[in-house]
């Protein structure tokens, strides 16, 4: 059965551009697996919000760029695409929509996943800190966060609300990494949608069951 895609129009191969050439089991294993993947970055019933397609100029341009990077990061080292994207889709936090890692025990994670940004080629310059404190505390970025010596590392630096107030020790520690614009208003969605897609691509292509 072919899957059908979030705007309730059955899916075509005759919808593809010409040239494309890929074959019907190619395409639906791709659709299926961005629809399991879907429920990490959106509505649980769909493959993502229809209110997060991009729609301004800003987001189209990033979602393009972000095809043209990731496609010639597969080319140049599929397996450090591939982590990455797992990476960003795992610690993806669809409330915030920051890409969060919590604590210490995540300094491995951050660094593959900076790794990753790097190799791919998009600058800091287009990305911010998220940390989660209370009214009235410092935004700064957690303690455990000083012993990383790289070199992609963003300026900006964003204050958002803990979780609740009795988890907001704990949410202290916490790190987030969200893309924005110049105006520093948030692209996560977009740049959310686009990693789905490419590792749903990238996982059919390989043949490997998701493991996210």
């Amino acid at each position: 059965m072919t899957p059908k895609p979030t705007s309730g129009r059955d899916f075509s191969i005759s919808l593809l551009p010409p040239g494309i050439n890929l074959p019907r089991e190619q395409v639906s294993a791709v659709l299926c697996r961005a629809l399991r993947l879907g429920p990490l970055i959106g509505d649980a019933e769909k493959l993502i919000p229809s209110s997060e397609r991009p729609r301004c100029q800003i987001a189209i341009e990033l979602a393009e760029t972000l095809e043209e990077k990731l496609a010639s990061l597969v080319r140049k080292d599929a397996d450090l695409c591939l982590r990455g994207l797992e990476l960003h889709l795992r610690h993806y936090n669809r409330q915030k929509r920051d890409v969060v890692f919590r604590g210490k025990k995540d300094e491995g994670a951050l660094i593959q996943y900076i790794l990753f940004l790097s190799a791919l080629g998009v600058p800091d310059t287009q990305f911010q800190w998220t940390v989660r404190r209370l009214p009235g505390q410092t935004a700064e970025l957690p303690t455990w966060v000083d012993c990383l010596i790289i070199g992609w590392f963003p300026e900006r630096i964003r204050q958002i609300a803990p979780r609740t107030s009795t988890k907001a020790a704990s949410d202290d520690q916490w790190l987030g990494l969200q893309v924005v614009d110049s105006k520093s208003r948030g692209l996560a969605a977009v740049m959310a949608t686009t990693f789905v897609l490419a590792y749903a691509s990238l996982m059919s292509d390989s043949c490997q069951p998701i493991g996210l």
